[in-house]
């Protein structure tokens, strides 16, 4: 059976854009959406803030703060905006709320002598507009260095899309994702490789000496997605799989 494994990462389709960048200097990435974090999928994209805290944070479109929460670990301190498109931008690790929401939020810690918060507030409390500054970044809660954790939900459902889709004319990429190994994995009972029930690790730079396989048989990948301008790596888009030239399976994270 020979197998092959490409990766592709399709240009993104690129919808009517809605949204500004949070920042006003050009945007780095220190992890994408989706990429297999320790214990779940990353939901929102991290901006690099220049490694300091005490980056202004603009509004990416017109509508009203919805939620501020603070937190030991998680986000530490986050900022929840309702936009008037249907979608919810969510900022994390913040390091100061703006003046108006950093006095209602001190005085229900103080009033309540607790440290964690969780306040919503009606549209006509803390309206934005797009570009007006609503926090500072920061390096809050479960957080290994300055940046902004930014994610876009769906207001109605909760359901988080990639943020990364409204900024492609913002970041720099032109380096393709790259993989280092495939795995193939005899299922018990019902496959061989090269003879063995064990798996089998190829390297791609390896991948001229086929390996021969019988019956069932599952298979990983190991690759990274990369950027310019910057040495992090970051989760892979999208995954096809072909055996002896039809596709099998793909899937894509969005």
């Amino acid at each position: 059976v020979l197998m092959a494994c490409p990766l592709m990462l399709p240009a993104q389709e690129k919808p009517e854009n809605p949204f500004i960048s949070p920042f006003d200097f050009p945007l780095l990435l220190s992890g994408n959406f989706g990429e297999l974090r320790a214990n779940h999928f990353h939901g929102g994209v991290d901006f690099k803030t220049q490694g300091v805290v005490g980056k202004p944070i603009r509004c990416i479109a017109d509508g009203y703060i919805s939620r501020v929460t603070v937190t030991p670990g998680g986000y530490g301190q986050a900022v929840y905006i309702t936009h008037h498109n249907g979608l919810t931008s969510v900022h994390g690790h913040l390091h100061k709320f703006m003046d108006a929401v950093e006095k209602v939020v001190e005085a229900y810690q103080y009033e309540h002598e607790t440290f964690a918060v969780d306040l919503t507030f009606d549209a006509d409390k803390f309206p934005l507009k797009q570009g007006e500054v609503f926090a500072l970044a920061g390096n809050e809660g479960y957080s290994f260095g300055p940046h902004l954790h930014m994610e876009l939900r769906r207001t109605d459902t909760g359901e988080h899309i990639d943020p990364l889709q409204f900024y492609t004319d913002k970041v720099k990429d032109t380096t393709a994702p790259r993989a280092t190994h495939v795995m193939l994995y005899p299922q018990a009972g019902e496959g061989v490789v090269n003879g063995s029930s064990r798996k089998k690790v190829i390297a791609f730079a390896n991948q001229q000496n086929p390996a021969e396989a019988w019956g069932k048989i599952a298979v990983g990948i190991k690759a990274y997605d990369y950027m310019d301008g910057t040495s992090n790596s970051y989760g892979v888009r999208s995954v096809k799989l072909f055996v002896d030239s039809v596709k099998v399976f793909s899937s894509k994270v969005d």
